[in-house]
């Protein structure tokens, strides 16, 4: 079962569900909600009444529709009378425009959301990372949990959250973020202003602080949080039952392709072309998707000790080249982030 992205007009979502109208495995399209703010950039003006479009679009195709409502910074809404009041209005104009299915970061909005009888999944944002943790939100008594991004790549905890919660898991395929990322939290939480339709918000740091690590760094590249469209049916395996891709801030046309992977469970070219990364990446690197077959076999049992192992450093120098803005060495010119 596959979510994918629309960037949240209905024209857009209208295309790519004809596109993928004979594909039984695309079971839900999402789209962000700016009403809260969101965990990531929302490139097209969305209100209810755009939902309602959308909903009825999706309807049409017998897929269900997923609303992202999942900053980080939840201050604004629960810690005031007014706030809270305007995510319950939120609700139940997302209630009469046909809208089942939430995405939601904060506990206390699960909650309510729950008590009127949404169908939730947990975001990533949520940082389900633990069996604990996941048991928490499933005694909530949510739908799906979807799962951090960072254990994508331990598989030992991805199988024991699955033992333990009776909530639908799903993880995030292609994402295209630093492991572990320690600008992660705060990107987020600069997202959760910027996306909120009275923001200010122009300036995005993090951004070039993330291509310019990976530039700088071409490992990185190798150990991002990604899971390859080859290695879907592992997870299965393991206890997940969906998988969302990322990227309803890109164009249909990459959208597609990114899906159509994901469904052919291979991708012959460049694997940053179809993980939701920053576009300067895509047009700088060559990260060689047949020169990472078996990676999971080996990053799946990973104990982060890099300094005692080198496997990631190696593979790297096979899979990772440079298209563009080199020096003279051969190496990209350092981006500068200050």
């Amino acid at each position: 079962m596959f979510s994918i992205p629309s960037p949240g007009d209905p024209d857009s979502t209208e295309r790519l569900l004809d596109w993928f109208s004979d594909e039984p495995e695309v079971t839900r399209v999402y789209m962000g909600l700016p009403a809260l703010g969101t965990g990531r950039a929302t490139v097209v003006h969305v209100d209810v009444d755009t939902v309602e479009s959308v909903a009825e679009a999706c309807d049409s195709h017998d897929v269900d529709l997923e609303i992202v409502m999942n900053p980080l910074c939840t201050a604004e809404v629960v810690s005031n009378r007014d706030g809270f009041s305007g995510f319950e209005r939120t609700l139940s104009e997302l209630d009469d425009a046909g809208v089942e299915h939430l995405v939601l970061s904060d506990p206390l909005l699960i909650r309510a959301a729950l008590e009127r009888g949404f169908h939730v999944s947990v975001s990533c944002v949520s940082e389900v990372n633990t069996p604990r943790r996941a048991r928490y939100y499933d005694e909530l008594g949510v739908d799906e949990i979807t799962l951090d991004t960072n254990v994508n790549r331990r598989l030992d905890v991805v199988e024991a959250i699955a033992g333990e919660v009776s909530a639908r898991l799903r993880i995030i395929v292609n994402e295209g973020c630093l492991p572990d990322c320690p600008y992660r939290p705060y990107h987020f939480c600069l997202f959760s202003h910027a996306t909120r339709s009275e923001a200010g918000v122009v300036e995005d740091s993090y951004y070039v602080r993330c291509v310019s690590e990976r530039l700088n760094n071409p490992t990185l590249l190798v150990q991002q949080p990604f899971v390859r469209p080859e290695d879907v049916d592992e997870y299965r395996r393991l206890g997940v039952d969906s998988f969302k891709i990322a990227g309803r801030a890109n164009s249909t046309r990459w959208i597609r392709r990114a899906v159509r992977a994901y469904l052919q469970r291979r991708y012959d070219g460049n694997l940053l072309d179809i993980l939701d990364c920053p576009t300067t990446l895509r047009h700088l690197v060559h990260l060689d998707n047949r020169e990472l077959d078996g990676l999971l076999e080996r990053a799946g049992r990973c104990d982060q000790r890099c300094s005692e192992c080198g496997f990631c450093e190696r593979l790297a120098e096979r899979a990772v080249s440079y298209r563009g803005g080199l020096t003279d060495a051969g190496r990209p010119a350092t981006v500068e982030a200050d």
